[in-house]
């Protein structure tokens, strides 16, 4: 996928924001998509900036996604509110590189959870 057709995809916004309680998980879409998390009311400091982003990832429908980073997610910031979003895409992987792309060159290193360690 390229940055044009992604960005023609962009058309389809993200969700509103989701709290991650149990319900809302099991709810969730059941088709492919890239999902974020984020702090709620927490900046955290990246080398050039401070963002609340800490984890973009893909997954063949999104409640599996969520189930499947939601409690590392959940040990790893269990003193803070994580919240997410989803975008519905045909083929995610390729949009949510984009993505990890742009915050890597923003704030000049990939969100906290998706650092290779």
């Amino acid at each position: 996928m390229t940055e044009e057709v992604f960005l023609e995809e962009q058309q389809l916004r993200f969700s509103k924001w989701f709290g991650t309680t149990r319900e809302l998980i099991v709810m969730s879409p059941t088709h492919p998509c890239i999902v974020q998390f984020k702090l709620l009311g927490r900046l955290l400091d990246y080398p050039n900036g401070k963002s609340a982003m800490v984890y973009y990832g893909t997954g063949n429908t999104c409640r599996e996604l969520l189930e499947a980073v939601l409690p590392q997610l959940q040990e790893r910031f269990a003193d803070q509110e994580l919240v997410w979003r989803y975008k519905l895409q045909a083929q995610p992987a390729p949009g949510c590189q984009i993505l990890i792309q742009r915050f890597e060159k923003r704030f000049g290193g990939p969100p906290v959870a998706n650092r290779q360690e």
